[in-house]
């Protein structure tokens, strides 16, 4: 049986597919498991604004219907964001609306 390895890279940002782990620059990163849920999202839709919504959804899945306000995205976001900048990958995910962000670089 063989197995494809896949990966999903952005610039000096990998995530591997069949085990989910977060690489920089070849070096495994530690992310929490709801950081890598973002993470593989912002990985498959690079370059595309993704709304705050999604961003919920993807962090609290069908719970996240009930939310009034997105501050859970926007921290979740934030510690995201800090966390690759610590490696050396600053700007990868921006705010390019308000409440829509996407990863790519301007």
């Amino acid at each position: 049986m063989k197995v494809t390895v896949r990966q999903l890279v952005f610039e000096r940002l990998e995530a591997d597919i069949n085990s989910g782990l977060i690489y920089i620059a070849g070096k495994e990163i530690p992310f929490t498991q709801k950081e890598k849920d973002l993470l593989f999202y912002f990985l498959r839709h690079q370059d595309k604004p993704i709304p705050k919504e999604i961003l919920a959804e993807v962090i609290l899945g069908s719970d996240a219907s009930w939310l009034e306000d997105f501050n859970i995205v926007f921290t979740m976001v934030r510690q995201v964001v800090k966390k690759l900048a610590a490696y050396g990958c600053e700007g990868y995910i921006q705010e390019v609306q308000n409440g829509f962000y996407t990863l790519g670089k301007s």
